[in-house]
């Protein structure tokens, strides 16, 4: 990303005019506390001094919530923090843990959810997480067999929006996810 100093102002921009639906699975600027960052903490997210959570992905629980893996997606002042699934054939029958990574934003030139998961079997795993143009692992965005759209949705218009500012470096790829 360049100019990461203008992060926080641009995803305030957004948010104020965002206007597509609202999901209750994303936390982004005051709405970041403790509820929202403790399961993150807990599973992957360890942040730095002066490391501040501008965006969540902070997935409500739901009642088959324990037979999947933790995934998770925090955007701060800094870098980006995420734990995935593993993308692979039967990962809807044998969810295994992915990656868990931070990375620098001085190296995202693009960001964005992608194809939903094509594996074995009907039942949701989760979306892409792309970084850089690089499959990263799946990010669920709900449990249970739906996943949110207005998460999805939010996430990428966020990427074209930082796109357009010049925060990203490449657009984000149109994907037809039904």
């Amino acid at each position: 990303m360049k100019n990461i100093n203008k992060l926080e102002e641009l995803i305030r921009e957004f948010d104020s005019n965002y206007s597509k639906g609202e999901s209750e699975n994303i936390c982004v600027l005051e709405s970041v506390n403790d509820n929202c960052l403790k399961s993150h903490v807990k599973k992957y997210l360890k942040l730095d001094d002066g490391e501040k959570p501008l965006f969540i992905l902070n997935i409500k629980k739901g009642l088959l919530s324990f037979s999947i893996p933790f995934t998770g997606f925090v955007i701060t002042n800094k870098s980006i923090h995420f734990v995935t699934l593993k993308n692979y054939f039967f990962s809807s029958l044998i969810p295994l843990k992915g990656n868990s990574m931070e990375m620098n934003l001085d190296y995202i030139d693009s960001l964005q959810i992608g194809e939903l998961d094509s594996s074995f079997g009907s039942a949701y795993v989760g979306h892409q997480l792309l970084v850089n143009g690089q499959d990263m692992g799946l990010v669920r965005l709900g449990f249970g067999v739906t996943y949110d759209e207005e998460a999805l949705y939010y996430i990428n218009g966020l990427s074209a929006y930082l796109n357009e500012n010049k925060l990203l470096t490449e657009a984000p790829k149109e994907f037809n996810w039904q």
